[in-house]
């Protein structure tokens, strides 16, 4: 049984706990996974993440920075191996804090934007990954990021098209000590509800727990 802390909350334009209680009842249901919501980040800092094997990041937050000693203790707890998954918003979370973007290997740059919540082909870069294995391209309905740059050591796993350029959906960093998922898809419940949506939450947050 892996323990994941999803971590929610700030914008309600994302419905932050409709979300988070979806993530964490999908989860759960898919077995070998207990999920525990909080909005409080201040846990970072306590003897209580200890329970955790990785974090689920779906907190679309507005600061620039965490507290030093939350920053610190974050980075710490990915240094001892506990894995961390950033669902779609998480993005675009602590713009001001340049570990975070190299942390997760990417971040929207001053070009972002986002059409209308609305359809769009999901395309796999990589086959093999244990994210992406198998799997094919899938339609979604979704808020769709656009501009959003990669670092030179993300891995793209799956994209879209927008006016024919690539818009990165699915990457992962594989850093010495942790695992980073970013997965741009899940503005609501309903995007996250279509099988190939749902397979790359389940196999990210599996991956980054060390289970695939």
């Amino acid at each position: 049984m892996k323990h994941i802390l999803l971590l929610g909350g700030a914008n309600p334009a994302h419905k932050p706990r409709d979300v988070a209680a979806h993530v964490a009842d999908y989860l759960e249901e898919s077995g070998g996974v207990k999920v525990v919501i909080t909005e409080d980040t201040g846990i970072l800092e306590t003897a209580a993440i200890d329970a955790y094997d990785a974090f689920l990041l779906y907190l679309n937050t507005q600061e620039e920075r965490w507290p030093h000693s939350r920053e610190a203790a974050f980075r710490e707890a990915l240094a001892r191996g506990k894995g961390l998954l950033v669902l779609h918003a998480g993005v675009l979370s602590f713009r001001g804090w340049e570990d975070y973007t190299q942390l997760i290997g990417g971040w929207p740059t001053p070009d972002f934007y986002h059409p209308p919540y609305g359809p769009f082909v999901v395309h796999i870069d990589d086959s093999t990954h244990p994210i992406t294995a198998r799997m094919v391209e899938f339609a979604v309905r979704d808020e769709l990021y656009a501009n959003v740059q990669l670092t030179p050591q993300a891995q793209l796993l799956a994209h879209a098209k927008l006016n024919g350029n690539v818009q990165p959906l699915l990457w992962v960093v594989d850093h010495p000590h942790t695992r980073v998922c970013t997965l741009l898809l899940g503005h609501d419940r309903a995007a996250l509800q279509y099988p190939g949506a749902a397979r790359f939450l389940q196999r990210g947050v599996a991956w980054v727990a060390g289970e695939l």
